[in-house]
Formats: C-alpha cells, sequence, structure tokens
C-alpha cells in the first residue's frame, strides 16, 4: 500500500457521490475495475480520493484518446504506445450493463406459480446489455445468470421456457450461451421481473444481481439496487443505483480476504449461501 502525503486542493462543493461515479464511469472505456471513490466533505467543500488499482485490461480511454505518463506530465499516447499495451491484453474485456426500461402495475391473469389471478402485480422492465471492450479478441461462448432477491421472472411460469430458471424463478440462467461476442456490438436482452407490491412495504429496494464469464475471460460480477417507490402522482417510479460493476471475482474474493477454506465451505454447503 502507498502513502501520500500533503495539502488536499478541495472543491469548492459537495459532489454526490453516485452522480461523480457514473460520470467517471461513462468517461473512460473500459472501466478499470476495483475502481473506489471516497468524497470527504466539510463546510460545502469536498475532496475527492479516488483509488484505482493496477489494470488488467489496459489501455484505457478518456474523451476519445489514450493518454499517458511522461515525466511527471499527462500526454497523448502515440499510436505505437497504444498498440503495443493492445498486444499485452490476454483475454477479452467484458462488460455488462443493466437499465430500467420501467415499471407498471397490472392485474394478473394467468393459472400459474404463487401469483393470484385478479391480484395487481409490478411488471419491472429491465434490460441488460454485455460488450466486448477488447479490439483485438472476440470472446466466445458466454455464459450469465441474472438474481432477483424480489419477485420472480415472468418468462419462468411458461414450461418451455422452465430449463433457464432456477430457485422458483427468481434466478434467470440460459441454457445456451452466447456463441461469439465482437468488439464493440453488444449483446441486449430484455426481461420482467413480477412484484407484489405487499414484499416493498418493508423495504423497496429490489437486489438485481448478475454474474457472467467466457470462455477466455474470467468471471465478473455486477451488483444494482432499483429502489421502487411512488410519486407525488400515486404512481410507481424506480432510481437504480449501482452497487458494484464489472468486478472480477478473484479481486472479490481478495478484497473481502475470502480464504480458500472458507470458499470450498461456502461450496459443499449451499444452504448457507
Amino acid at each position: 500500500m502507498k502513502y501520500y502525503e500533503g495539502e488536499l486542493s478541495l472543491v469548492d462543493k459537495v459532489l454526490d457521490k453516485d452522480s461523480f461515479v457514473a460520470k467517471i464511469s461513462h468517461s473512460i472505456i473500459p472501466m478499470p475495475a476495483n475502481f473506489q471513490v471516497e468524497i470527504l466533505d466539510e463546510e460545502g467543500s469536498c475532496a475527492c480520493i479516488i483509488q484505482v488499482n493496477k489494470s488488467r485490461t489496459k489501455p484505457h480511454r478518456y474523451k476519445d484518446r489514450y493518454w499517458m505518463r511522461l515525466d511527471g506530465q499527462t500526454h497523448v499516447a502515440p499510436h505505437h504506445y497504444v498498440r503495443a499495451l493492445m498486444r499485452e491484453v490476454t483475454y477479452p474485456n467484458l462488460e455488462c450493463y443493466i437499465k430500467v426500461e420501467g415499471i407498471e402495475l397490472k392485474e394478473w391473469t394467468l393459472h400459474d406459480l404463487d401469483l393470484k389471478v385478479g391480484k395487481n402485480y409490478l411488471h419491472l422492465e429491465v434490460s441488460h446489455y454485455i460488450i466486448n471492450w477488447s479490439g483485438h479478441i472476440n470472446e466466445e461462448r458466454i455464459m450469465f445468470q441474472v438474481f432477483t432477491d424480489k419477485g420472480i421472472f415472468r418468462d419462468s411460469i411458461y414450461p418451455y421456457k422452465a430449463a433457464n430458471y432456477q430457485k422458483r424463478g427468481k434466478v434467470y440462467r440460459p441454457d445456451s450461451p452466447i456463441e461469439i461476442l465482437y468488439y464493440g456490438e453488444p449483446y441486449m436482452e430484455k426481461y420482467y421481473i413480477i412484484i407484489d407490491p405487499e414484499d416493498l412495504i418493508d423495504d423497496r429496494n429490489l437486489e438485481i444481481l448478475m454474474t457472467f464469464a467466457g470462455k477466455h475471460s474470467p468471471q465478473k460480477k455486477s451488483t444494482y439496487i432499483i429502489c421502487i417507490k411512488k410519486n407525488e402522482n400515486d404512481e410507481f417510479i424506480t432510481e437504480l443505483k449501482i452497487e458494484q460493476e464489472n468486478e472480477l471475482i478473484i479481486d472479490l474474493h481478495e478484497q473481502s480476504g475470502t480464504t480458500k477454506k472458507e470458499l470450498l465451505n461456502l461450496l459443499l454447503n449451499p444452504e448457507k449461501l
């Protein structure tokens, strides 16, 4: 660990952490793993502490250019430098993003699972995008699974699609992989999560957890919180928050200090998961 001493230059307003992180994440492609931000505020000013570990998926582009440090200064990286870094990439860099498309309260009319005919349920429409950001390496046989802690995936009620769902419709795991993914060409999928409004009385937050990997790319994990509430017109609305996004599973285990013995214990005793 490195320590730095000296005075910090303060920002003359208090920044919202979620907005600040979102702005950075949309400016850097691909987003480096283990990106952490802490904002310290005092009397209307704040200091932003940003920690970025050594990247396994360099180079990274910022505002449509690649940059490098030389003699303590930042310069636009020359073509040969960027090309050399790209050749160092040993596996494709997959990333996933989700988008809440909408939410609607509708009467349920089908006889299936624990859903009651004639009762109103929330239909949450969500899309996810998986993108290969490695310009010189295609990825093959990408697998993913999506978990929701509230409600069920709507398509899990259909017998001909049941093989894609587990845990009584709470886990979506397609039985067929995405065969190939080229650079910059996103794989998009849309699905509906059916939620009983009564499940939101004590806790309005719904958690979506997604893991994904490919033939050559290591497994990553993203966790999102969707807050479901009502506006002044008594209509349901949503707010999406990123808990963690595109984090390597191995990095998460190292950060948490999970040992091999503890990991085996969880895998061999799934009731503890």
